[in-house]
């Protein structure tokens, strides 16, 4: 996003029949947010800055229930490459780093849309809900979709009956997997801290899901 920029007074000197443009920049202004989950028996820390123009941006677009859509754009591309670089920088190898962000967006406290935004049904975009730290399972499944997406997983939304997760695809994964365009996506649930690649609460278990392609 362009660095919003006003414009000063144009100045004409006495002297000389020159003009002077004086341009000042306005500061971005920042929400900074501060995060703490365990990843490998370790206590993990993360602080984010996200401008508060992409937030104000994001909670003006529209919000149904075109949920491949949330996922990722190139306007908080950005934002997302920055904290996918960080887990990759660390010393952790890629399997092991998108492992230590799963952990992240699972540590993220649930919470229901009517009880923060009013509304019976709020999808949110990855920059709200990192900065509003909390969200449902359709929120934290698209973090989640988002930043692995960032990282080149294959990685799509699997919606069982009322609920919303993540697929992805790995070689040495185990467990409940769906069907998709001829590959084999392996459930991931977003919500809890427990969860592993290929397991499923047992209340989705023999059900069918709908799938949604990032």
């Amino acid at each position: 996003m362009e660095i919003p920029r006003s414009i000063g007074p144009i100045i004409k000197s006495e002297s000389s029949t020159s003009l002077t443009q004086i341009t000042t920049v306005t500061p971005i202004e920042y929400y900074t947010r501060n995060y703490q989950w365990s990843y490998g028996g370790s206590r993990q820390t993360y602080t984010l800055k996200i401008p508060t123009s992409l937030y104000a941006y994001y909670k003006e677009q529209l919000h149904d229930r075109n949920y491949a859509k949330y996922a990722i754009s190139e306007t908080d591309r950005k934002s997302l490459d920055r904290i996918t670089s960080t887990f990759k920088n660390s010393s952790y190898s890629k399997t092991k780093a998108a492992y230590n962000i799963i952990a992240f967006v699972q540590s993220l406290p649930y919470s229901k849309d009517y009880v923060t935004t009013g509304y019976d049904e709020y999808p949110r975009y990855p920059i709200e809900t990192l900065v509003d730290g909390t969200g449902d399972c359709e929120d934290t499944a698209i973090l989640t979709a988002a930043l692995l997406k960032e990282m080149n997983f294959d990685v799509v939304l699997i919606s069982p009956p009322g609920h919303m997760a993540v697929g992805i695809t790995c070689s040495d994964c185990s467990g409940m997997s769906f069907s998709y365009n001829n590959k084999k996506y392996y459930y991931l649930e977003t919500m809890g801290k427990k969860w592993k690649v290929g397991q499923i609460p047992e209340e989705y278990q023999n059900t069918k899901a709908k799938i949604y392609p990032i």
